[in-house]
């Protein structure tokens, strides 16, 4: 299992929509938040998009998933980075 971190951008011009589709997507999180596959989500506070960690065998893996988000399907994301990235040090996820 890899871990990849994700970066979400946003459109200002696309808020409205996206508060719209929230409670979906972040329903949607919290179901792979709680079997494992997302470790840690959330939004940068300026509005501009979102960092999401998630624990998966493959980056195309990790695409197919993000394709069933309620924001990607509703195309309120400007644009998707996927990354393998290492951990080192520390923990992730406050909690909300």
């Amino acid at each position: 299992m890899a871990t990849f971190a994700v970066i979400y951008k946003y459109e200002s011009a696309l808020a409205s929509a996206r508060a719209a589709a929230r409670a979906e997507h972040n329903s949607w999180l919290a179901t792979l938040v709680d079997d494992g596959r997302a470790l840690c989500t959330g939004p940068f506070t300026d509005g501009s998009g979102g960092l999401l960690i998630f624990a998966m065998a493959s980056s195309e893996d990790l695409a197919a998933l993000l394709s069933e988000d309620p924001f990607v399907r509703e195309e309120l994301v400007t644009s998707i980075g996927i990354t393998e990235w290492k951990p080192v040090h520390g923990a992730i996820g406050l909690g909300a």
